[in-house]
């Protein structure tokens, strides 16, 4: 019988057992993992609480639906154009300090729109959001990249982004609960008491940030020598170098298709978390808090769904299949219940529930395929591209889906321009042909 230890490839310099290595990317996950995974579901609770506040605030300032669709997309705007600038910076000053600025800068940018008076003042504030906010996805990819291998980064990527779903159970109850039993509290509106106390865990978040986030490996001070370089040997990042810069990345076709597809799932996602509460009052609920809650219920089923999802692309190791899928199923149920036009609120849920679950499980493989093809110096501006270009559909899909139904007097047509935008999307990926080819 063999009774030798197993071991992962390494080098005599950096030899580890199985156990030993898994009990590493186990330290790893909780003092690096963890604290950007908390740091995204604060930046996800900032981005939609707006839409659940949407009707109060119509309400008090006089928004239309167009103004409020521009609002809620401006942000991505601020955050397109200033994407590739944040990460050059980041590449000057390093990823503790560029995470702490941005943790900082977004949570006093939205506690500050309590103050706001006009559809103008709200439309500077969520271009700023955007502007400060710029890079943080991206940067994430790259410095996920430095601690963990090709084979681990979709779960790595999935665990974080889980906290976007997961900041929408949270977002709905709480703003829901914060509009209705808030409201004048202190002869303040509900929602301003909503952005104020929403906004200010990322100020305290970003102070553990600083004092805490290692650059990389070679930086972490809970490590040992022997760990460090394993880490560094082994990360995603750091083999087959094959990108040296900025000029290298734009040459890069599959970037080009990775952001264009990309586009068509960020238009999904927003349209859900900008207007679901919007969708679910149609339907004849009125209260705050009960929208909120109903709000959480297609979260709940996508959280451990995409979770699952990205466990079984990382054992097949085909990712594009595992995004065209359900990809393909969420586009279809757009297309569905736009078709239908239904106001029954069991129906309205349980085919957004469907949509929100497989949209989140493409997404989150999505997320792991730049690693894939992008490696070295240029790495972190290929993410910058890929994400600022499908974050343009964050920027459209609310403004069009506001302006279709102010044209049409009804959000369904919205909904259906928003599946085949996502149809589109998934035979763009689709032809690429991505996994197939090198870059050309």
């Amino acid at each position: 019988m063999n009774t030798s230890p197993s071991f992962e490839r390494s080098t005599p310099q950096t030899l580890l057992s199985e156990h030993e290595a898994t009990g590493l990317y186990r330290r790893v996950g909780l003092r690096v993992l963890l604290l950007m995974a908390l740091t995204y579901l604060m930046d996800s609770l900032d981005r939609l609480n707006i839409g659940y506040a949407q009707h109060q605030i119509s309400e008090r300032i006089h928004l239309s639906l167009q103004d409020y669709g521009f609002i809620a997309g401006i942000f991505f705007a601020g955050y397109v154009l200033f994407e590739i600038p944040a990460i050059w910076l980041m590449e000057r000053t390093g990823a503790r300090r560029t995470f702490a600025r941005i943790t900082f800068l977004w949570g006093l940018t939205s506690a500050s729109m309590c103050f706001v008076h006009t559809a103008f003042e709200f439309s500077v504030l969520r271009f700023l959001l955007g502007v400060f906010e710029a890079g943080f996805a991206p940067a994430c990819l790259f410095y996920f990249s430095l601690w963990y291998p090709e084979k681990r980064m979709a779960r790595v990527v999935s665990l974080e982004q889980s906290m976007g779903p997961f900041a929408g159970i949270i977002a709905g109850p709480l703003s829901g609960f914060i509009l209705d039993k808030m409201d004048y509290a202190g002869g303040i509106d509900g929602w301003r008491w909503m952005f104020f106390l929403e906004g200010l865990p990322s100020i305290a978040l970003a102070v553990i940030i600083y004092m805490t986030l290692p650059e990389s490996p070679q930086e972490a001070k809970w490590l040992t020598n022997n760990e460090k370089q394993y880490l560094t040997r082994h990360a995603s990042g750091n083999h087959y170098i094959s990108h040296n810069g900025f000029k290298d990345v734009l040459t890069d076709r599959r970037v080009w298709f990775l952001g264009l597809s990309f586009l068509s799932v960020i238009s999904g996602i927003y349209t859900i978390g900008f207007w679901l509460p919007h969708i679910i009052r149609q339907t004849g609920v009125s209260a705050n808090l009960t929208i909120g809650l109903l709000s959480a219920i297609p979260y709940i089923f996508a959280v451990p769904f995409m979770l699952f999802w990205s466990a079984r692309a990382d054992k097949c190791r085909r990712r594009i299949p595992c995004v065209l899928y359900p990809l393909t199923l969420s586009s279809l149920t757009f297309l569905a219940f736009g078709f239908a036009g239904s106001t029954n609120t069991i129906f309205a849920i349980s085919l957004i529930t469907l949509s929100t679950v497989t949209l989140y499980a493409a997404y989150t493989v999505f997320l792991a395929i730049p690693s894939d093809i992008l490696k070295g110096k240029g790495a972190a501006t290929g993410y910058a591209i890929i994400n600022m270009m499908g974050l343009m559909g964050g920027f459209l899909s609310p403004y069009l889906i506001s302006l279709t139904e102010h044209l049409t007097g009804s959000i369904y047509y919205g909904l259906m321009q928003t599946g085949v935008l996502m149809c589109l999307g998934a035979l763009l990926l689709y032809a690429g042909n991505i996994e197939n080819t090198k870059n050309t």
